[in-house]
């Protein structure tokens, strides 16, 4: 018993001393969110990871020249919340002139790609006559399409276009759209 006590009290020491020479010699390797995600994009061709850095460009670094670039490559890769998040990007004009017919271009893309928040985005461009020319009833449509689709935005703004041209022209609106 007390060899088998000894064995293993060595045996603790042993494994004891070994993961002290282990943890010296191991490097600690800090991957930061923008280095993970410029991997995926860039090496793995993750269009998802683009989108990612993309947005951590936008609101964290205010970084609206590498938001653009990542976000391009993610739209080009056929990633429709990237093309949408693009097309505010010239919606707005930020990193970028603003540009409301390519703000057009791109959210059509990101709905037309199944992309529902885009389907609402563009129903903002036609509602305003931004990018566009000035259609209520096609708002309505994408405002419909976005509200189907569980975005709550394309529901309230469905709601408030809805109630305005109604009131205006209930002959054309309110028949044609049911609540």
């Amino acid at each position: 018993m007390k060899l088998l006590y000894t064995m293993l009290t060595v045996l603790m020491v042993v494994v004891f001393n070994s993961s002290i020479v282990l943890a010296e010699t191991v490097e600690t390797t800090v991957v930061t969110p923008h280095e993970e995600f410029r991997v995926k994009c860039e090496d793995k061709k993750d269009m998802d990871a683009c989108v990612e850095l993309g947005v951590i460009y936008i609101s964290i670094d205010q970084d609206y020249s590498n938001a653009l670039k990542y976000l391009e490559k993610a739209c080009d890769g056929k990633n429709m919340l990237g093309c949408g998040i693009l097309g505010h990007l010239y919606q707005e004009g930020m990193g970028v002139k603003q540009d409301y017919k390519k703000a057009v271009k791109l959210f059509k893309r990101s709905c037309d790609g199944g992309e529902l928040a885009g389907c609402g985005a563009l129903g903002d461009m036609h509602a305003e006559g931004n990018g566009t020319k000035q259609n209520s009833n096609k708002a309505l449509e994408l405002y419909k399409k976005a509200c189907d689709g569980n975005i709550e935005r394309g529901c309230s703004s469905f709601k408030t276009l809805y109630e305005k041209e109604c009131s205006t022209d209930p002959k054309k609106f309110c028949s044609k759209y049911k609540k």
